[in-house]
């Protein structure tokens, strides 16, 4: 039963999730709004899985967003939002709400979470949902109420932070500020399908927008596409919801090229499929450009005095937002406030367009193959004169390839998962030197055993190798890149995270062609895949080295054992009688099972016959 806030003082102090009683099992959190409020708050889901590893998460949130809740690997459930009053994305059915309310009640919630909004009519319904604990946000100036943990919401910032904002204060780290958007393989190959033949460059257009204030002129999208077709060719892809196909088809008729009208054909998952694929997207301040921002595709989104500090991307990429900078007027169709967005002209979104390809593609992280290959662009001047471009032996083998340099300076778990990646480039470059450059347990660990053939022990170095006495001088750092260089690799892969410092790192080496893995906002290399926070360790790094052409052998790791192992091992543990071995250490003390319990199981082990060695360090 919820305490009402006379006797609890404590709820507007942070720290909720420390100060239950036990770890919640089974939470629920409220966001029923559109998709692209949706995407800003994945960050702040994330921080809360990391924070509640073992709890099932419930997410309630609109029919449309269904499928998208259910491809995050950190929520557990997607729950229905039946439509409430005051909170208008739903149509409200009496029936609809009660049947919801004895559903989720039976669930016997530990936690319920409010990030919704203010919590003026969403609060009530919280509580409703009868959670022996219920935190939300709340409006400035009001108390908790009934919220056992009650935030007042910021006024200003990104809706991304805003939601991080909750999280943090109820007691989650976090865990990036980058958005998700999952797509499956089956998402792809239907985008692949409606796409088929299509000319490249994709020149996507979402014309529609629900607020008509919004609306940047429907035949100033139709110009912008003819235009740009002009000057680059490829196919218009125009799409938007089924109810604004009436625009679509006026664009399509308009512009007056090849065009593909995908209005009303798309379910969510598949539009992200569409817009992940396409060059290039223009569209007004609405989810679809919300949707590119995570999957890193070019845009140009019209924003006009819309509230891009709330809405705009979250981390840096081939993105522009046009706005109208000049006061604010009233007008006979706005009122106070006017967000016409009359000022923005096709030359600029087109102009913008240019530029976000060409970005995309000066980052050596193009989907597309497409190579802008002017390097400044006059709207009055020739064609933009655009070619098909693969790049030389991405996915292929790179010949003439003598000598490899892996980063992995991490821990022994991290070795293993990257495996069988090195099992792969061992077979595709087997006349290759492969150089790793770790830690020191790689140096005593590795040497003989065929996984590499030499490995370098990093310095000390922020973002890469930690060490108790502090990071390496300038000077050690200076001499060990020159060395690096003295090397003249051919080929270096970094398989050392997001790459925010270990892809400056790599650049650093001096190798002919660098490949490696990229957080958004991360810095480029020659050749990339995105870091996806949640993605299957070793399929991670398989895919990695997939683009230098090195084809799985296994997906097993395999780590040989030596005759001098096994001889080293024979002083501790005799075969002629049963051990066990307990391993208590762990480097993240959240991974630590209590030393007092392994004792205990090493005593009643122990009871039964067998001998027990205890291990520590990696």
């Amino acid at each position: 039963m919820t305490t009402p806030v006379e006797e609890k003082p404590t709820a507007l102090q942070p720290g909720l999730l420390q100060c239950l009683p036990r770890p919640p099992r089974r939470v629920a959190v409220l966001r029923a709004s559109r998709i692209g409020d949706f995407i800003c708050t994945t960050p702040a889901l994330r921080a809360l899985r990391a924070a509640l590893p073992d709890s099932k998460i419930a997410v309630i949130t609109l029919p449309a967003l269904g499928d998208i809740v259910e491809r995050l690997p950190y929520i557990d459930q997607y729950v229905e939002f039946p439509g409430l009053p005051g909170i208008a994305e739903q149509l409200f059915e009496p029936a609809d709400a009660i049947s919801f309310f004895q559903r989720i009640q039976s669930e016997d919630l530990d936690l319920a979470i409010q990030m919704q909004g203010s919590g003026a009519y969403s609060n009530s319904y919280m509580l409703m949902m009868g959670g022996r604990a219920t935190a939300g946000f709340i409006r400035r100036g009001d108390g908790p109420g009934l919220l056992d943990a009650a935030l007042p919401l910021p006024n200003s910032g990104h809706e991304t932070d805003r939601m991080l904002a909750l999280v943090q204060f109820l007691g989650a780290a976090r865990q990036g500020r980058e958005p998700d958007f999952r797509l499956t393989a089956a998402d792809r190959a239907e985008a692949e399908e409606l796409l088929a033949g299509a000319a490249r460059p994709l020149i996507g257009l979402h014309p529609a927008s629900r607020d008509s204030r919004r609306g940047w002129p429907v035949e100033r999208f139709a110009a912008t596409g003819r235009q740009l077709q002009e000057r680059a060719g490829g196919t218009l892809i125009v799409f938007a919801e089924g109810e604004h196909a009436s625009q679509t088809s006026a664009v399509v008729e308009a512009a007056g090229g090849r065009a593909i009208n995908l209005a009303g054909r798309l379910s969510l998952p598949v539009l992200g499929a569409v817009i992940r694929t396409l060059d290039v997207l223009v569209t007004n301040d609405s989810g679809p450009a919300h949707i590119a921002y995570t999957l890193a595709t070019p845009t140009v989104t019209i924003v006009g005095k819309g509230d891009s500090e709330r809405y705009g991307p979250v981390v840096d990429g081939p993105f522009r937002l046009l706005r109208d900078r000049s006061p604010s007027e009233q007008c006979s169709h706005c009122g106070p406030g006017c967000l016409c967005l009359t000022k923005i002209r096709v030359a600029d979104a087109v102009e913008a367009a240019v530029r976000v390809m060409r970005r995309r593609e000066e980052a050596g992280n193009g989907a597309t193959g497409l190579e802008v290959q002017a390097r400044s662009v006059s709207l009055s001047s020739s064609p933009l004169r655009l070619r098909a471009r693969k790049p030389e032996g991405r996915g292929q083998v790179v010949p003439g390839v003598r000598k490899i340099c892996v980063l992995r300076a991490n821990g022994i778990g991290d070795m293993v998962f990257a495996l069988p990646a090195l099992a792969a480039l061992r077979k595709a470059y087997p006349r290759a030197e492969i150089v790793l450059i770790g830690q020191p347990w790689h140096a005593e660990l590795l040497p003989g055993r065929g996984i590499v053939d030499r490995v370098v022990v990093t310095p000390p170095y922020p973002g890469v190798r930690t060490d108790s006495q502090g990071f390496a001088s300038e000077e050690e750092v200076a001499n060990f890149f020159r060395s690096m260089a003295d090397e003249e690799f051919d080929l270096t892969i970094q398989m050392h995270g997001g790459g925010a410092h270990s892809n400056p790192f790599v650049s650093r080496l001096g190798a002919r062609l660098t490949v490696g893995l990229r957080a958004a906002g991360a810095p480029p290399l020659d050749w990339t895949i995105p870091y996806l926070y949640y993605q299957d360790e070793y399929r991670r790094y398989l895919e990695l080295v997939g683009l230098v052409g090195a084809a799985p052998v296994s997906v097993a790791p395999r780590i040989p054992v030596l005759a001098s192992d096994l001889a080293e091992a024979g002083q501790f543990a005799p075969s002629s009688e049963p051990f066990a071995v307990l391993h208590p250490g762990a480097t993240d003390p959240r991974r630590r099972w209590p030393a007092e319990r392994f004792a205990v199981l090493g005593d009643w082990l122990a009871e039964r016959g067998l001998r027990v060695l205890v291990t520590g360090g990696l």
